[in-house]
């Protein structure tokens, strides 16, 4: 019998997504409310969460390709780079126009002194680090659809670490990854300026970089847990306490993620067990996997990624436009939501049309 894809590790980004739209959102909740003492760290844990999963399929990638791809391991790491890209590069640059538009509206609105042309050059040239994806090289000018950072920040910290993966597997896997994650995420915990943003910077390298790399890492050394799992934990009898395990994991750090926020230095010790929630996962060892299976769930991962990539054009015209500015904060976030839904079929819609269209000329005879 042909085993059912578990969709779990789908879900999971669904969720995280959500959170990072919710915690995007909190600038329309008041100052000091709950709703901001909640949602503070799910910005943060919920880049990281990505970035885990991310170097955690870079692994099982690699792996699942291991003999072609250390013939030419600096050819293979700009392969994989690439194909990485591909996969999103559609929804990237449609989300990245509807913000382009809507940042030089309100450009347009904050400099009514300035010719709408001069306006439009300045965002063109500030803009050019973001459409190549290098921003968080440090040559950031102006942030257009400023939660792409993190694609940025994934792409540059990936190519050399998916050729190192094909030089060193095991030390990469076993050894460095753990090490550098860990002491990495320590140096985070020790900043005295709350979460350690993306744009604070330690001699050449971004906090982007710098977390992509701890990130990145704590997902290498994920997937060599999760495939420990798969080895020496797969009899029936280990699957129950797997599932246990699992169940206490998600309680604990659903707790924690739903209380009002403490310190950042107090946060972090609290979510570092994230790692371990989607070895687990990832393993399928647990029962819980079998309730996600379902075939419909396949589409969860494409509304993710929708969700992520148009979520920031909805906050900017709420904000920067005073939009509904007195009604109740909640009324706020269902307008977010809906514009954030009419960009996402938007988008959609447009990255369909352009596959068809390029489809059927390169179809034509020539």
């Amino acid at each position: 019998m042909e085993s059912k894809r578990n969709y779990q590790l789908d879900v999971l980004k669904f969720f995280f997504t959500l959170c990072i739209f919710l915690y995007h959102a909190r600038l329309l909740a008041p100052a000091g409310g709950l709703a901001r003492q909640i949602s503070d760290k799910w910005g943060w844990f919920g880049v990281h969460f990505f970035f885990i999963v991310s170097g955690m399929l870079m692994a099982n990638s690699f792996m699942r390709h291991r003999t072609e791809q250390t013939q030419e391991p600096g050819k293979a790491a700009v392969r994989f780079v690439v194909h990485k890209f591909r996969s999103i590069a559609g929804i990237y640059f449609i989300s990245f126009s509807f913000n382009f538009v809507i940042r030089f509206c309100i450009e347009l609105h904050a400099h009514q002194d300035v010719s709408a042309l001069t306006t439009l050059w300045k965002l063109i040239l500030g803009s050019v680090p973001e459409l190549f994806l290098v921003q968080m090289s440090g040559v950031r000018q102006i942030g257009v659809n400023s939660v792409t950072w993190y694609i940025s920040a994934m792409l540059l910290v990936m190519l050399p670490l998916y050729y190192f993966l094909c030089k060193k597997p095991d030390f990469f896997l076993h050894v460095f990854s753990p090490t550098a994650a860990l002491m990495l995420y320590g140096f985070f915990t020790q900043m005295d300026n709350g979460y350690f943003d993306q744009n604070d910077c330690i001699g050449p390298f971004s906090g982007g970089v710098l977390r992509a790399l701890c990130g990145i890492c704590a997902g290498a050394a994920t997937w060599a847990l999760a495939q420990w799992i798969r080895e020496h934990l797969s009899d029936q009898q280990y699957s129950t306490k797997l599932t246990l395990i699992e169940v206490l994991f998600s309680v604990y750090l659903l707790l924690v993620w739903i209380f009002p926020s403490f310190s950042a230095h107090l946060m972090y010790g609290a979510l570092l067990p994230i790692p371990l929630l989607v070895a687990v996962v990832f393993s399928g060892k647990s029962r819980i996997s079998a309730l996600f299976q379902m075939p419909w769930l396949r589409h969860i991962n494409r509304l993710s990624m929708l969700i992520y990539f148009n979520h920031y054009a909805a906050r900017q015209l709420i904000t920067r436009f005073d939009l509904w500015l007195d009604r109740p904060y909640l009324q706020r976030y269902l307008l977010m939501a809906m514009l954030t839904a009419g960009f996402c079929l938007l988008c959609a819609t447009l990255e369909w049309l352009i596959h068809r269209c390029f489809s059927q000329k390169a179809s034509k005879p020539v």
